[in-house]
């Protein structure tokens, strides 16, 4: 197989685990209904969420160790910034969270400089 498309499918496949445990973070932080000390943290453990986002980052860690043997770090940590453009969108999708001009801003100069390294 053709390194190129393994590097792409380990880069979605890791951007894809990343926010899948931020999101599966997210849902597991808020779910408790009782937030009062020791309760809360009973709660959380047993939300199939907090489980869900601890095995997405496991699993976002092997690739991302399989992803950087095939990229040099210096590419593969600016590739791996796209994650925080994939967590504000899905973020502002499920959550509402607002995206301010300065946030938006942000995004589009990631993803330029995303563009940048990967034609280089």
């Amino acid at each position: 197989m053709n390194p190129l498309i393994i590097v792409l499918c380990l880069w979605v496949a890791n951007i894809t685990l990343d926010t899948l445990g931020q999101i599966a973070f997210k849902f597991s932080a808020t779910a408790p209904q009782n937030r009062n000390g020791w309760y809360y943290w009973v709660d959380l453990f047993r939300n199939y969420w907090l489980w869900i986002g601890i095995g997405s980052y496991i699993a976002e860690f092997l690739l991302w160790l399989a992803f950087l043997t095939l990229v040099p770090l210096s590419q593969g940590i600016l590739l791996g910034s796209i994650n925080i453009i994939a967590v504000m969108i899905v973020g502002r999708i499920l959550f509402k969270e607002m995206l301010t001009l300065h946030r938006v801003l942000g995004m589009f100069f990631i993803t330029i400089g995303v563009i940048l390294v990967g034609v280089s």
